[in-house]
Parts: C-alpha cells; structure tokens; sequence
C-alpha cells in the first residue's frame, strides 16, 4: 500500500502536496484548502485488480470533480463510506450528508463537489461501473446518504475497512477482493431498494403525516407513535421524513393546536366557552400544563389573549 501524507513536508507546501496527491489518484481534481498553505491529511491507497482502495484522512477541505473532456474521465463509481467526521456530497442536483456509518456513491466520469467541514476519515473504493450494473430503479441510490449500521451496508463498511487493513499490513490481497466489493455493492444497493419499496416516499409519508395529524388533533392521545402505527412505519422512519433543524413531529402538533386555540379564543360566536373547554377541546388534558405552554409560545396568558382579541376593533 502506498502512503501520501503532509506530515513530512514544509508547511508552506502541504496544501499543494495534498491538492496533487488528490488529483494524481482521483483525477480532474480541484482541491480548496480554504486558503491555508499548512495542511494535515494522508491517504493510503492500492489497488487491486480493477478497484482501487483509499484510506482519506484529512482537514477541513472541499474537492470539485471537473472532467477534463466529455468521456475523459474513465466510468467509474466511488463509494465512500464516512468513519469520523462528516462529509457532504453533491452532483446532478443532489446533496448526501454524511455523518460517521453513512455511505453514499456517485458518478466520478459527472462533476461533482465534496465538502469536509472539519476533520474527516474515510474510507473509499473507486471501481468501473461495468463491474456494478445498476437497473434504472436503482440508479436513485447515487449520491444519497445510506446507513452501514445493520444489513448489506454493514457488510460492505466491513468488508472496505477489513481489506484497507490488511493491505495496510502488506498482506498479499485476494484476488477475489475487486469482484467481492462489487458483488457486495450490489446487495447493499438492492437492499436499499427493496427497503425504499416498502416505504411510502418521503414526500408522499409527509402529506400522509400532515392529513393523520390534523384528522386527530383533538384527540389527547395523539403523539408519534400513535401516528406511526396509524401510517404503519416506524417511529424512526417518522422522524427522518419529517423533523428539520426548525421543527419536529411533536412540535408541529403542538403548534397545530395552539393555532386552533388562538382562532377559537378570538372568536366571538365562542365567548361563553370556558378557556379550559377550548383546550380541552383540541387535546390538552391538564388546564395548568396547557397555560404555561401557551405563555411561552405567546408571552400572554390564554386570558389576556382572549380579552385582546375580542375587544373591539376602532372604525378608520
């Protein structure tokens, strides 16, 4: 296995040892250091029969794919497979974020850009797609985020880090190792699909989900797990479709009823109605828990919001 590493050199040139060492084993790359001419990364390689085997560590660096001629680059697939760090992938429109036990895999002969916000370990196999055939409906497995944690994709990540291993100990490779990859490749791919299958699309489970909570509001036993048996999926799987960085399942619920409370407080055909009566009504079940909820998300009590929404309008 050969070794490439910044380690050894001047700290004015380890960015642009690093940035030829990429392009000598990748090709038609363009490597961003983020302007910093001290840089700390390795990566080990071999190859063997027709896959090439790396072990990336590195910075925080970005790399831009940009092939020199239409078909200059040769067909090929890379897997990669996220041990420390995070990564983000992105081609054709796509974006894969990885985090440690993800994978994903992407066209090399297509631009595409690779982004590592901060320290990254990966571990990486570059092999001809003619030793992978993917059918059309597996082709939307490219540049996604998979998990290695269980099944076929705990194999692959096992079998890559097993055979970067003994290469690294100069242990004579199998023969087999290239067609062992690609067969298991396959699996995981064909898992992955046949998992997808099972699955409601996740824009599709989103509007499913948005229907199931607002046909349930008022009931006070609503909660993920109630909707997860009502779509039968997992509550994980829940989680995944729906929860961003601004908002998840339980929260969105929450809000959905506080809006309809506002609505009904505010409306005048509903003023003989106690305030409890309106909680009650879309789900909370405790008259205490539900005025401290309702001054955190509106810095008013239910009463003060009331006799403010009510209180009549001057004519212009």
């Amino acid at each position: 296995m050969q070794i490439v590493s910044t380690s050894r050199v001047d700290p004015a040139a380890q960015s642009a040892i690093w940035s030829q060492a990429l392009a000598e084993r990748f090709g038609g790359l363009r490597i961003d250091t983020y302007g910093r001419s001290a840089f700390a990364g390795s990566i080990r390689h071999c190859t063997v029969g027709e896959v090439q085997f790396c072990r990336l560590s590195a910075q925080a660096h970005r790399a831009a794919n940009t092939p020199r001629s239409p078909g200059g680059n040769r067909r090929n697939y890379k897997v990669a497979v996220q041990l420390s760090g995070h990564s983000e992938f992105e081609q054709d429109g796509l974006k894969a974020r990885l985090g440690p036990g993800d994978w994903a895999i992407y066209d090399t002969s297509k631009p595409y850009l690779m982004t590592a916000p901060g320290n990254v370990d990966l571990a990486i196999a570059v092999l001809p797609q003619h030793l992978v055939s993917l059918h059309p409906r597996e082709r939307h497995v490219l540049v996604h985020a998979l998990g290695s944690r269980a099944g076929a994709g705990r194999m692959l990540r096992e079998f890559l880090i097993d055979a970067l291993d003994t290469l690294a100990r100069a242990e004579p490779p199998n023969a087999s190792l290239d067609d062992k990859l690609a067969h298991l490749l396959q699996i995981a791919i064909a898992e992955h699909v046949a998992d997808a299958q099972e699955r409601p699309l996740p824009t599709v489970l989103r509007s499913r989900i948005v229907d199931f909570v607002r046909e349930h509001l008022t009931d006070p036993e609503l909660s993920v797990a109630r909707i997860a048996h009502g779509l039968n999926c997992s509550k994980r799987y829940l989680h995944m479709v729906f929860d961003s960085e601004d908002s998840t399942l339980a929260k969105y619920i929450l809000q959905l009823r506080l809006t309809n409370i506002c609505a009904d407080l505010g409306n005048p055909a509903l003023r003989a109605r106690s305030i409890t009566e309106v909680a009650m009504k879309w789900g909370f079940v405790s008259p205490n828990h539900f005025s401290r909820t309702f001054k955190e998300a509106f810095g008013a009590t239910p009463r003060e919001y009331r006799a403010g929404a009510l209180q009549p309008r001057p004519i212009d």
